[in-house]
């Protein structure tokens, strides 16, 4: 008699949508992916997802304090710990989850504010350094100038990958919260985090300071980078494993709309 194999169920991932987010590349990352607005942000909807990412912005200006009330975020967090709901922050969205935020903007000046406080941290502005270096701030700046192709060094990787850094952060752990996360990328050539977990009641954080979604053979982007394409593969593919959902959709998948 054989017998019948019961395929695993499809995990089922949400991505935040809204004016100022960006969704670019996110068609290329996960399988059944299905875009929610923030009035979705409630208990009724988030428990039936597995995953929600939190995508990172278009522009300087974030919109993530105005989407994420201190009620959408009680509900979010309250969906991690209650529910085993996995939060994957990409870029400005794992700016506003730590509690401490520094950002260097075009015309030099530096916001300091605090964010949610879920990990504790500050987010550090990654390569202000480089992007920001001009005392005399163009106002019609070129902004692929803050393109960084940043070294990382990954965990059980045993050379270093590359992944796009558009003004995302670093995160500097406080002692204690380096007890609590667990940091699997680093900045090679800076101090800090560029992708930790954290384990939340039932579920778990995922923060990234760079855009593995984006694929680094693009035409937005310098040739040079079309060279590291692999390691956008395989970043994904860590991620992937990180969060314990399947990271290759289908080729023709298309970001569906929550009814």
């Amino acid at each position: 008699m054989t017998q019948k194999m019961t395929p695993p169920l499809t995990k089922k991932v949400a991505l935040l949508t809204a004016h100022g987010l960006s969704k670019f590349g996110f068609e290329n990352t996960f399988a059944s992916i299905m875009s929610i607005k923030p009035n979705h942000l409630h208990p009724e909807v988030l428990s039936g997802f597995d995953m929600l990412i939190l995508p990172g912005v278009c522009g300087e200006e974030s919109p993530y304090p105005e989407i994420l009330s201190d009620r959408k975020a009680g509900f979010i967090k309250q969906a991690v710990e209650q529910n085993g709901l996995i939060v994957l922050a990409f870029c400005a969205a794992a700016y506003y989850l730590c509690d401490r935020i520094e950002y260097t903007k075009r015309d030099n000046t530096t916001i300091k504010m605090d964010g949610l406080g879920w990990v504790e941290a500050t987010a550090k502005h990654a390569f202000a350094h480089i992007t920001r270096q001009s005392e005399t701030p163009d106002k019609n700046p070129d902004k692929s100038k803050d393109y960084i192709l940043a070294e990382l060094n990954v965990e059980n990787i045993a050379h270093p990958l590359r992944s796009l850094n558009i003004n995302g952060p670093t995160l500097l752990l406080s002692e204690k919260e380096k007890g609590l996360s667990e940091t699997f990328i680093k900045y090679a050539s800076i101090e800090g985090a560029a992708g930790l977990v954290k384990s939340c009641g039932k579920g778990k954080l995922i923060l990234l300071g760079v855009h593995p979604e984006f694929p680094l053979a693009h035409q937005l982007l310098p040739e040079s980078f079309a060279a590291y394409s692999q390691d956008h593969t395989t970043l994904l593919e860590i991620i992937a494993q990180k969060t314990g959902i399947h990271p290759h959709p289908p080729i023709d998948q298309r970001i569906l709309s929550y009814a």
